[in-house]
């Protein structure tokens, strides 16, 4: 890992642990840790921010960091922000219900000198199939070439299906379920 976003990564979990907020490590740094480890510029956080609200969130990480401004504006679910020169921090608000999930199934992971709470592979195969972007189908890809028998298939087939139905794209399950053969043959 880059010694930069390793210093960056530090900062962040020490601001967070000192405010209290639960996270849960996920996008690119947990890719390297069940998947195919992929270059990645920035850290991403589920963040479990309690009562506040998400403008009072973006308020505390303000008062520690430089927050971006992006052009269109990201969902208001998320705070970006520069740890430091070259490096940034999405925090990604979680929602209760299935991300209380993520939290409850996340794993200590060793992280250099720290141990860290990163999200199972199935919660990281979830997020990324709604993601749905070329490079996250290459992440699930790599996570289960990595995870193969390790993942409980029927906690991320019963999620799936509900976020397919709920969000109408039925492709996503046909899609990595065609994934799923193609890499058990």
């Amino acid at each position: 890992m880059e010694i930069r976003l390793l210093e960056a990564l530090r900062l962040v979990v020490h601001f967070l642990e000192r405010e209290g907020i639960p996270f849960v490590v996920v996008g690119g740094l947990a890719n390297a840790v069940w998947g195919e480890p992929r270059a990645t510029r920035d850290i991403d956080l589920k963040v479990f921010i309690g009562e506040r609200t998400a403008r009072e969130f973006a308020a505390l990480v303000a008062s520690e960091f430089r927050l971006i401004t992006h052009t269109p504006p990201l969902p208001p679910l998320i705070v970006s922000a520069e740890v430091m020169e070259g490096v940034t921090a999405d925090f990604l608000i979680a929602v209760p219900g299935y991300e209380d999930e993520i939290l409850a199934r996340a794993r200590r992971i060793p992280f250099a000198d720290m141990e860290l709470p990163v999200c199972s592979p199935e919660d990281l195969i979830i997020q990324k199939v709604i993601a749905d972007r070329t490079k996250d189908w290459a992440d699930v890809e790599g996570i289960l070439m990595e995870q193969q028998e390790r993942l409980d298939q029927d906690y991320i087939r019963g999620w799936l299906t509900q976020f397919a139905e709920v969000l109408e794209r039925p492709d996503w399950l046909e899609r990595y379920e065609a994934l799923v053969r193609r890499i058990q043959r």
